[in-house]
């Protein structure tokens, strides 16, 4: 008779739990004893732990993905239990299926238990505990995903650990090698924060701590104010009642990282029925990998040599020639690697990337050339600083993000277009003058037609051709203080002081406010805010509200040149004293 077929194996689950159950009992009595450490806080206090936990459980969970497929499937690595085990009358998709529930298991019983002490710990938010447990759940099945399919690309467990390094952080490592050594060789072209942050979200570590909100925790519309509610009950202060008004936008990545972890463990099935058992204990078992694997190490170490010889090619070039023979003596498990065919494939590698580095020199795609046509630009946007991309809803001088409200001048009229287009070109022909002693920061964002944006980064000398055809705009109020007129700088000033070497003065009489706004406009007009290289003689502290709750703190140093403001300050001086 038949026997029937398996793709369960119910002695090898309950071998898998059974065999490495200390290694689950730890991660789950560190996690009793971080959890019962934060007992005792009310109730949306406690919810908001457990939410914004989830953060460093990414990282976590990587790291713990990582050892639980390490061990359950662990005879990949050992060559003879692996043909032992293998003897034994038990299909391959019975052995990968009951290792990799084994493998779930262990992964999501233990924060099983955790979120159940969670749940009574948070009261009337206990379903935050049930969305914690829901939420690193989907966590854990993206990273024991990868992390499965890493065990079955590599024959020994250094080589897993490496590959699973390599595919979690392979999008960050490619940013980080274009930025190191393409993008200083397309003058002008710079990488946006949209960009960074969609490679944020294809590195699952940096994504799950970066990506937003899980759960939204607010008051609930029965409290009769923002703390608490006027009701004493037994003598003591009643705590308004909090609920969960929604559900942030991780989920949504969190599935979707979900479902490619549940992706990756089905290659890795389709890799297993075509491995060879004789593979095991090699450095890599899955050949088609081998050459991925040897460029990626190889790079890895030339970016290592190109910034410990302070940022040269060559240094760069030598780690290349480094680490591609390192990787070949770890693939052969052999330091006799040094043959003729291993020098033809190095040759090959540091012939590619030359060429590579070449065409992005010589600029053969016309990026860096790239200009558009003024009637395909609906506005232009030039800025002395780098301009973000995105909107800025908050302004905090210590974050920086204060200074993306003004320096920027944004122009639709076409005959202005036309200009920036011309001063445009001068830039590129004039070259990057960052190395020089006079230098300008600039930015220029074309909002095109088509509904996408050109955005180039330069470092122009002050008295170039192409600044003397910017000045015009620069040297303006709207430019300078960021606001277009006196009224509305005015309306939205609040708050004032004057630093001087030695002393901090606050003004709040609102007439001073009046004179030096005027003053200021005035000096803008004139190009006397702007001068360069003249000495500082006060810096003023302004703070703006625009009434919807915007708030931006602005730092301005006053040149000796500015005629105006300097007059301003002599006239409250001598109005203090009297």
């Amino acid at each position: 008779m038949k026997l029937r077929t398996s793709f369960f194996n119910r002695t090898v689950f309950c071998k898998d739990l059974t065999r490495f159950f200390p290694v689950w009992a730890i991660y789950m009595v560190i996690g009793l004893i971080v959890a019962c450490s934060n007992l005792g806080h009310p109730y949306h206090e406690e919810a908001r732990y457990w939410q914004n936990s989830l953060g460093g459980m990414g990282i976590i969970l990587c790291g713990y993905a990582l050892l639980v497929a390490q061990l359950v499937f662990g005879e990949l690595f050992q060559g003879r239990l692996c043909c032992a085990i293998h003897a034994f009358p038990v299909r391959r998709e019975g052995l990968f299926l009951s290792h990799f529930a084994a493998g779930l298991a262990a992964g999501i019983g233990p924060n099983v238990v955790l979120s159940l002490v969670a749940m009574l710990a948070m009261g009337e938010l206990w379903v935050v505990g049930l969305l914690w447990l829901a939420a690193t759940a989907l966590m854990y099945i993206a990273f024991f995903g990868i992390a499965v399919f890493c065990m079955y690309c590599a024959g020994n467990r250094f080589a897993a650990v490496a590959v699973y390094g390599l595919v979690n952080f392979l999008a960050v490592l490619i940013l980080w090698f274009f930025e190191g050594f393409y993008l200083p060789l397309l003058y002008g072209v710079g990488i946006s924060y949209t960009t960074r942050e969609w490679i944020t979200r294809l590195t699952p570590v940096a994504g799950f701590i970066n990506d937003g909100l899980w759960v939204e925790i607010q008051h609930s519309p029965l409290c009769k104010n923002n703390h608490y509610c006027a009701v004493y009950p037994d003598g003591g202060l009643w705590e308004c009642v909090y609920e969960v008004e929604r559900l942030g936008s991780n989920w949504i990545y969190a599935g979707v990282l979900a479902g490619v972890g549940l992706l990756f463990a089905a290659l890795a099935l389709l890799i297993y029925r075509k491995r060879h058992l004789e593979d095991a204990g090699d450095f890599i078992s899955f050949k088609p990998i081998v050459a991925v694997f040897t460029v990626l190490v190889s790079a890895c170490i030339g970016g290592l040599c190109y910034y410990i010889a302070m940022e040269s090619y060559l240094g760069m070039f030598i780690g290349l020639i480094l680490g591609f023979f390192v990787c070949r003596m770890l693939l052969e498990r052999t330091v006799k690697v040094f043959y003729k065919k291993n020098w033809i494939k190095m040759a090959l590698l540091l012939a590619g990337m030359a060429l590579s580095l070449g065409l992005t020199w010589m600029d053969a795609a016309g990026v860096t050339r790239m200009v558009p046509d003024g009637e395909d630009v609906v506005c232009v946007t030039i800025s002395d600083r780098y301009l973000k991309d995105y909107s800025v809803k908050y302004l905090d001088v210590n974050s920086g993000d204060a200074y993306d409200e003004y320096g920027k001048l944004t122009l639709t009229d076409p005959e202005q277009i036309q200009d920036i287009l011309q001063a445009h070109r001068l830039l590129i022909a004039e070259g990057d003058a960052s190395q020089g002693n006079d230098w300008k920061p600039l930015t220029i964002r074309y909002h095109l037609k088509n509904g996408t944006t050109l955005t180039r980064y330069y470092y122009t000398s002050r008295d170039s051709l192409a600044m003397q055809k910017l000045n015009p705009y620069i040297n303006t109020p709207e430019f300078v203080l960021g606001f277009e007129n006196i009224e509305q700088m005015f309306a939205q000033l609040r708050m004032l002081c004057v630093y001087e070497t030695d002393a901090q003065n606050v003004i709040s009489e609102p007439i001073w406010y009046e004179k030096l706004v005027e003053a200021l406009f005035a000096d803008a007009t004139e190009g006397n805010l702007r001068e360069i290289g003249a000495a500082i003689s006060f810096t003023l502290v302004l703070e703006y509200s625009d009434g919807d709750g915007v708030v931006a703190n602005r730092y301005m140093d006053i040149p000796q040149t500015a005629e105006h403001t300097r007059q301003w300050w002599d006239e409250y001086e001598r109005w203090m004293k009297e």
